[in-house]
């Protein structure tokens, strides 16, 4: 018998195991399905998801500017009317963080791109109200990219769409990348994108100045903009911003006490400066219009102290609506610290919506500067040895040959003082000295190499058609220019780069030096002196300020522009005044434009202390000298102290010695023969003390109109009166008898003495001594600067 099973046995014995066999084969076929199937769809699939193209570029909207505070000065949105600023993760608070991650995503950084709690929840809950795409549950990374893309209808598609590319930036850039570019990107309502946008645009300040509050403010709005705007609904976006603080309470990111105290807190909104295209900045709009020219984007940290631009700004404004009556429509101003280069203010003008030129910018505009480069013509002259502040230059009529030809330039009085010290002639600004030093010192071609290294460009035409008229303001120069080149004299001579940018600070001077600091000293205190410009400018006035300043003025032709610039320890101030379209404002001078504007300037810049002033007696010594002919003081007894003065000079140039060869038997000083014209022939001068010296006057004398030389071209100077169209005539023939005529001018008898009235043109004069018979003429030409 056959023990062995039989082969029905065998089959039945198995059939169990085929039956279990293919369930268990399926289930496990099922599992593996599913968990390749997640691992592509969570690690494969999103790779065929572009990362959207708004998150491969820059997110720059607009411009916000702030000042060295970091207080607003204006707020720009781009073409869009979008404004958007990012910063870096390390300059946003971390409760501002911690805030948007309570109100947003709070498991962020457990999760990659799907938080799969909150979307079974929010599915429930969709369910639960009769389905429909689930909300709720979208977490940073989603949101991210949807507003990266175009607006889109939410369906399935879209959903997944949205989740698989959040997956892929996931598994592209770290965390801090995505919390950093959500930050800088989302909508929190009033066009403003983004945390420093947004923090700028409610407070009027940088993200990194948030308190608690104004965070958890902030990180309630992207869910609804429009809902929680605390602007239009404030009391909507007070619940939501506390509902905030309270989800940072329960996740264990702020303790209590602190949650409380911040719901308690005000909303801390700001009315800041709105910006347009026609008005970007209500406190500094030609300076914003600049950065927009200049195609500037983002956040602009100045220089700017928003307190001194308000205040300049209010005071030209006032100064020039007491101008208006007197045809002057606009004004400028720049301040600087001269000491570090910094911007402090910048007013392009002071009516923006006027016509004739409102838009334009008085503090980058090249004007004709008048009296103003004097300074830097006595500058050459201190540093090439030619003069000191007590020497003696003649203030006598003179022809000035260059190649521009003869010219007889008068001074702002019409008047003639003899011999002068440089301290006087810079003081009292007179016009023949300046053009005498210019041609002594080196001439006009040295004159703009020098503005040249202090930083003054526009004077670009060939020298010779500048001529010694540079020295009396012939040429065009801008008032950040002139700033600039006046703070090179506050500075002790090294020239600095005017900046405006915090962040963009230029590099340190190579050390090449404009002026030694002992010439700069000087000039300080020359353009300091109140006692010393007296007789032009008389005592007290806007140029005469409660601390030590110093100041200088300038008028250019007819009254078409006025300065006054000048400086003290800690600022340099520049003030410019007239019409962008160059009209005439009615007898407006440097003193009584520009003036007042700076005087009230530089008041308010002191802030109520004394900002202090240059060591002036840096690189000089003391000396007496008689202020007559500028030589040391002879101690004897026949000279009276009156004529005695103290004087800075340089140590190494001393005056010389005087002697009694110096003075006639009753110590008046004696004058060389430029003098004798003017001693003859101009009675209303002061000549008190003074002789000519016979051992050098002429025999005899040809008959000659003194004043104006023959061939002479009058450079007219608009510190005269009338305009300066009017001149008084001299001759060296006996006053007495004497008979003046002109075929193509009118000349008037005024207080005794003839007076041409000057229009432009070529013109020929005569007079003629009736007694005698003698006559004599001179031609000369009259034009416009």
């Amino acid at each position: 018998m056959n023990d062995s099973p039989s082969s029905t046995e065998k089959t039945a014995s198995k059939a169990p195991l085929r039956l279990r066999h293919p369930v268990t084969r399926k289930l496990l076929m099922a599992v593996g399905g599913l968990v390749l199937g997640s691992a592509v769809f969570w690690w494969g699939l999103p790779w065929c998801f572009p990362i959207p193209e708004a998150l491969q570029g820059p997110q720059m909207k607009g411009l916000i500017v702030l000042d060295r505070n970091d207080e607003l000065i204006a707020r720009i949105p781009d073409r869009e009317h979008k404004l958007s600023l990012p910063v870096s993760i390390e300059a946003i608070p971390c409760e501002l963080i911690q805030a948007i991650l309570a109100a947003e995503d709070k498991r962020f950084f457990e999760h990659g791109a799907v938080d799969f709690i909150a979307t079974c929840r929010a599915l429930g809950s969709q369910l639960g109200v009769g389905g429909g795409i689930p909300s709720g549950a979208s977490t940073i990374s989603q949101q991210l990219v949807k507003i990266s893309r175009p607006k889109s209808s939410r369906t399935i598609p879209v959903k997944l769409r949205e989740i698989l590319t959040a997956r892929r930036l996931e598994m592209s850039h770290d965390k801090e990348w995505i919390i950093s570019e959500y930050l800088n990107r989302t909508d929190f309502g009033s066009m403003a994108f983004g945390v420093e946008a947004a923090s700028i645009k409610y407070f009027g300040k940088s993200v990194s100045q948030l308190s608690l509050a104004q965070c958890a403010l902030l990180a309630g709005l992207p869910q609804a903009p429009g809902r929680y705007n605390p602007i239009l609904h404030p009391a909507a976006a007070r619940a939501r911003r506390n509902y905030v603080l309270s989800r940072m309470q329960t996740e264990g990111m702020i303790a209590e006490e602190r949650a409380t105290r911040a719901k308690n807190e005000e909303l801390g909104l700001v009315r800041t400066p709105e910006g347009s295209p026609e008005l970007p900045s209500a406190i500094a709009p030609h300076f914003v219009s600049w950065l927009l020219r200049s195609g500037r984007t983002g956040t602009i940290r100045t220089t700017l102290d928003a307190r001194i631009q308000r205040r300049a700004q209010a005071i030209a404004m006032e100064e020039m609506a007491r101008l208006r009556k007197r045809e002057a429509g606009q004004a400028a101003v720049l301040v600087a610290n001269q000491s570090t280069g910094e911007i402090l203010a910048w007013i392009g003008s002071t009516d923006r919506l006027n016509p004739r030129g409102g838009l334009m910018d008085g503090v980058l505009t090249p004007r004709s500067p008048g009296s103003t480069l004097k300074p830097f013509v006595y500058g050459m002259a201190f540093d090439s040895g030619v003069a000191w502040p007590g020497w003696i230059i003649p203030d006598v009529p003179t022809e000035f040959r260059d190649a521009k030809g003869t010219s007889a330039p008068r001074n702002y009085n019409d008047q003639y003082a003899g011999p002068v010290s440089v301290r006087h002639a810079l003081a009292c600004s007179l016009n023949i000295p300046a053009m005498r030093m210019l041609n002594m010192a080196g001439g006009p071609a040295e004159l703009v190499q020098l503005l040249r290294r202090t930083g003054v460009s526009s004077i670009r035409k060939p020298v010779k058609e500048y001529g010694l008229g540079l020295s009396i303001g012939n040429a065009d120069v801008s008032l950040l220019e002139l700033v600039q080149a006046y703070a090179t004299i506050a500075r002790g001579g090294t020239a600095t780069t005017l900046y405006w940018d915090r962040d963009k600070v230029p590099a340190p001077a190579s050390g090449e030096r404009v002026f030694t600091p002992a010439t700069c000293m000087a000039l300080a205190d020359i353009l300091s002196d109140t006692q010393a410009r007296v007789e032009a400018f008389g005592i007290g006035g806007p140029l005469t300020l409660p601390f030590r300043t110093a100041v200088k003025t300038g008028t250019s032709s007819d009254f078409r522009d006025n300065w006054c610039l000048g400086f003290t320890g800690q600022v340099t101030v520049g003030v410019w005044v007239g019409n962008f379209d160059f009209r005439r404002m009615k007898d407006v001078s440097g003193v009584s434009g520009a003036g007042p504007i700076f005087h009230r300037v530089m008041v308010d810049c002191a802030h109520g202390a004394d900002p202090g002033f240059p060591d002036t007696k840096q690189g000089l010594v003391r000396v007496r000298i008689d202020k007559r002919n500028g030589l040391l003081w002879p101690e004897t007894p026949e000279i009276s102290s009156t004529w005695a003065r103290d004087e800075w000079a340089f140590p190494d140039r001393l005056p010389r010695e005087a002697s009694s060869a110096n003075y006639d038997a009753q110590g008046n000083a004696l004058l060389g023969s430029e003098y004798t014209d003017w001693f003859l022939h101009f009675q209303a001068a002061n000549k008190d003390g003074l002789v000519l010296d016979p051992t050098m006057l002429p025999t005899q004398e040809n008959p000659k109109i003194t004043v104006p030389p023959r061939g002479s071209t009058l450079v007219l100077d608009p510190d005269l009166p009338n305009g300066g169209r009017t001149l008084h005539l001299k001759s060296n023939l006996p006053v007495e008898g004497t008979v003046w005529a002109s075929d193509t001018l009118r000349i008037i008898n005024r207080d005794g003495r003839p007076v041409a009235e000057l229009t432009p043109g070529k013109h020929t004069i005569r007079v003629t001594h009736q007694p005698s018979g003698t006559t004599c003429e001179t031609e000369i030409t009259v034009r416009q600067l």
